[in-house]
């Protein structure tokens, strides 16, 4: 897990048992919303692709396999092909779509591909997807990944959802439909509150977070702690 609240998973277990809040004011955003949950520039891992996404997914991607114990690039060819890879985003692809030069261009605009460079990165050869859902995209990730797995399809699944948002390709956008909250741009810690009569509406936010699902099974076969 990477969030503006921290680097790891403790990290953000423990600012949240502190209470703090990951909203800030982001004075160059143009439009009524200005504020949002914007990711510090935490040290991630350098990819072939150059995009703030694709190392944002590898830094997710090494904190999940190295917390499940977990070797997928030693797992038996059976084992490879029984492991898939379905990591949701949508918008974090967009930062380079300036770009006018490079061969990848095109490549590193595709939300799927983020999901396939982990795939190749831990040769992971079953099934691969990027599901794009915005806020729930996640979510279908892990749902998705669970039929896989009950349905008999792959034993364990690396799964999750990342993006980037607080940004000029995205926020200004929603927020011109009416979608984000504008009420507390002076105000950030206390605009997360969906629940309140003086909701203003959505927080956007930079981040990700992935697990690693797999059957009791394959768990037990390779003493998973």
């Amino acid at each position: 897990m990477i969030t503006p609240l921290g680097r790891t998973y403790n990290q953000n277990w423990q600012a949240v048992l502190d209470s703090k809040c990951a909203f800030t004011h982001l004075p160059d955003m143009f439009g009524h919303c200005q504020i949002g949950g914007r990711l510090p520039e935490y040290n991630l891992p350098h990819t072939s692709l150059k995009s703030k996404i694709h190392s944002l997914a590898k830094a997710l991607a090494v904190d999940c396999i190295e917390d499940a114990k977990i070797d997928l690039v030693g797992q038996s060819d059976r084992d490879k092909w029984r492991t898939g890879c379905l990591l949701a985003n949508q918008y974090g692809v967009q930062e380079i779509r300036h770009e006018t030069a490079g061969k990848l261009r095109l490549v590193k605009q595709m939300p799927h591909v983020v999901s396939s460079a982990i795939a190749m990165d831990y040769e992971i050869r079953g099934t691969t997807g990027s599901p794009a859902g915005a806020s729930v995209g996640g979510m279908m990730a892990i749902g998705q990944a669970y039929r896989l797995i009950r349905d008999g399809y792959m034993d364990r699944m690396l799964v999750g959802g990342l993006d980037f948002n607080c940004n000029h390709n995205v926020l200004p956008g929603m927020d011109n439909f009416g979608a984000l909250c504008r009420d507390y741009n002076h105000d950030p810690q206390n605009a997360g509150r969906p629940f309140d009569v003086n909701r203003s509406g959505t927080i956007l936010s930079d981040g990700g977070a992935f697990l690693m699902l797999e059957t009791e099974e394959a768990a037990l076969k390779r003493g998973a702690p």
